[in-house]
């Protein structure tokens, strides 16, 4: 039973014959429990909502986490074409500025 149900019991049975001091108790234990109710749930709805931020907050790490594995899983799998390389050298060396025609002779021998 709530202070609000013995409140309402009070006042229905015969509230006059309680003494001024109950009576005031019982009110502020009625205004207390209606305000602890709208805390609580005012509570309630942040919690819920943090809950649901840090659902979005772990999906988003584990996507970043997923495309991570894939660059490393991609990165390893070009290392192992020889092609890479290949491509890798000429343009580490026309980015410093050596002609085609020199890598035309480093190549063709």
């Amino acid at each position: 039973m709530t202070a609000k149900d013995v409140w309402d019991t009070v006042n229905e049975v015969d509230g006059q014959d309680i003494g001024k001091g109950t009576r005031i108790v019982l009110e502020a234990l009625v205004k207390d429990g209606e305000e602890m109710g709208k805390r609580i749930t005012s509570i309630e709805g942040k919690v819920d909502k943090l809950c649901d931020d840090v659902n979005d907050l772990k999906g988003l790490i584990q996507q970043s986490i997923d495309k991570k594995q894939d660059f490393w899983k991609l990165l390893s799998e070009l290392i192992k074409e020889p092609k890479f390389w290949l491509w890798l050298v000429i343009l580490t060396v026309l980015f410093f500025g050596v002609s085609i025609t020199d890598i035309k002779g480093l190549i063709g021998g």
